[in-house]
């Protein structure tokens, strides 16, 4: 243990001892106020003096104009649990002997091995060198500095804490851009999910990226363009909140220029040049706004990004380089969206006048897309993927483009040869798209070549049976039957719903799969919606679905 000759010996540079009497009223002292970050320096020692000589010590100690804080741990034990509650201790004046002879390397072992902590700094004290010799524990121990208590002086002691802040400091800025890396690369998976999230939630996913990368819970996005449902659907001169985190969340879909007073960014859009790319923070570093172009034609002059909160040179190369990828995902977003939408009515289309040769109007795909949705929808596919479906389930008879008139148009009952020839639209259709990659097409390919199987496995063209039929098939399958038997034909006569329904219900794990038919009543009403209003549109209408006229 120490003795009285371990504290006396101590040089501190002429410290005047006498004011040892006033360090409990220094202790006592409210911390001053300084800038936000804080260094948390902890004392370690079993004799109380040590600590009241530590602190007048560093009374007037400063580092970068940050606040430094001093708290005391007296044991091994007291220690621990402080580790326990704090894991931000910048340095750490650690007693080797206090408790036991190595309760101060047992501090440290739990600090590294057990708590996984390597940055606090640790600076062990001893003022019995013989028990634990410098050379051997510098070796074995994962300290930052090694001092004898009686060669310490005040100024060494505050050149051995300034030069451990320091690499405490460097060490957090490091872990910092740690933290901020992990979450760029965290973000990413957002950058390629946004189909699925929908733009509002991606775009509001990575702002709070954004925010917690650079301390700062409040961002904006805005464009020059019209936002329906998270989709750019037509031109709009005026800045619209289109996704905001924090305080700024109740402005979207706000005119910016509504909200620019109450947020006291008067005119910060436009006094600023948004004809080219570029990168503004003010004159105090309040607000950041970002300005990047589009990488193609659009009608989105720019994307514009506001950032609150304190700007600092470092974080201002993140937020540069977020921004940057967020440019180039809503490009990719625009630009697949505009590629989608153009193949989605090429194939409706397509559809539709191949229909029209069968003597529908061109309606029949259409409802057999957004009925076959519902069935997907409760199923549990996900929207991405119902998207995709509802489209190539529009493509399910195409294969009749290869059937011929004579059979097509046929009023009456086919022959058996006519009908064996009318069955090959389904291996022509599926033909068709066999070569492709595309998820849309090879939907196409299951669907228009299996949309004739029965579950029992007498359909055709391969008489597959039960789960072997693709499940888009098996549902188009009971949507295509209803919507035939529901309408007029021009070799027959429409069923009243009721016949339709009986007989839906009589196939049931004969024709159907019994699960899917299930799913088709339970959502009758919804399914029923469906048809009635397409009725409506084509009374109102007649040539409304047909693409030839």
């Amino acid at each position: 243990m120490r003795t009285d000759k371990d504290v006396a010996s101590i040089d501190f540079d002429n410290l005047n001892l006498d004011f040892l009497q006033q360090s409990d009223m220094i202790a006592n002292l409210p911390e001053k106020k300084g800038s936000e970050k804080k260094y948390k320096i902890l004392i370690v020692d079993d004799d109380d003096e040590i600590h009241k000589i530590t602190k007048i010590a560093l009374r007037n100690f400063k580092f970068e104009e940050s606040e430094v804080v001093l708290a005391d741990t007296y044991s091994m034990e007291e220690t621990l649990a402080y580790f326990c509650e704090h894991q931000d201790v910048a340095v750490v004046l650690l007693d080797v002997v206090m408790e036991s002879d190595d309760a101060g390397l047992n501090v440290v072992r739990h600090i590294r091995e057990t708590l996984k902590n390597d940055k606090t700094r640790i600076i062990l004290r001893t003022g019995q060198p013989g028990v634990a010799p410098e050379d051997k524990v510098m070796l074995e121990y994962d300290i930052n500095d090694y001092k004898n208590k009686t060669d310490l002086t005040a100024t060494n002691l505050t050149s051995s804490v300034r030069g451990c802040l320091r690499n405490y400091r460097d060490i957090m800025k490091i872990y910092s851009y740690k933290l901020g890396l992990e979450k760029v690369i965290g973000s990413t998976s957002l950058l390629f999910n946004y189909e699925s999230l929908g733009l509002s939630n991606f775009l509001n996913g990575i702002l709070e990226q954004l925010s917690a990368l650079i301390n700062s819970e409040n961002s904006l996005v805005l464009v020059n363009r019209h936002f329906d449902n998270g989709r750019l659907i037509s031109h709009d001169d005026r800045f619209k909140v289109i996704a905001a985190t924090g305080d700024f969340s109740k402005y979207v879909n706000y005119d910016f220029a509504e909200i620019e007073k109450i947020l006291g960014l008067e005119s910060l859009i436009t006094r600023s040049d948004l004809s080219k790319s570029e990168c503004n923070v003010d004159d105090e570093r309040k607000y950041y706004l970002g300005v990047h172009r589009p990488s193609f034609k659009s009608h989105t002059e720019s994307y514009i990004y506001v950032i609150n909160g304190d700007i600092t040179p470092e974080n201002q190369s993140f937020i540069e380089l977020f921004l940057k990828n967020l440019s180039l995902s809503l490009d990719n977003f625009l630009l697949e969206q505009d590629t989608d939408e153009a193949l989605y009515e090429m194939l409706s289309r397509i559809s539709s006048i191949v229909e029209a040769r069968d003597g529908e109007t061109g309606s029949h795909v259409y409802r057999v897309s957004d009925i076959s949705g519902i069935m997907a929808k409760c199923v549990g596919f996900e929207k991405s993927v119902i998207r995709d479906f509802k489209v190539a389930c529009m493509m399910h008879d195409v294969g009749k483009i290869g059937i011929r008139d004579s059979i097509l148009l046929k009023p009456g009952i086919l022959t058996p040869e006519e009908f064996e020839a009318i069955k090959k639209h389904t291996e022509i259709g599926g033909k068709l798209f066999k070569t492709s990659n595309h998820q849309l097409l090879k939907m196409a390919e299951n669907i228009s070549h299996y949309h004739h199987e029965r579950w029992n496995g007498e359909g055709y063209p391969d008489k597959l049976e039960g789960n072997q039929i693709p499940i888009f098939a098996r549902i188009v399958s009971i949507v295509d039957v209803f919507d035939a038997l529901s309408h007029d034909r021009i070799y027959k006569k429409a069923w009243t719903i009721e016949e339709t329904k009986s007989y839906i219900l009589n196939e049931k794990g004969k024709m159907f799969d019994p699960e899917l038919v299930d799913i088709f009543f339970e959502n009758f009403d919804e399914i029923i919606k469906i048809h009635e209003m397409y009725s409506q549109k084509e009374k109102a209408n007649p040539n409304a679905f047909d693409p030839v006229r």
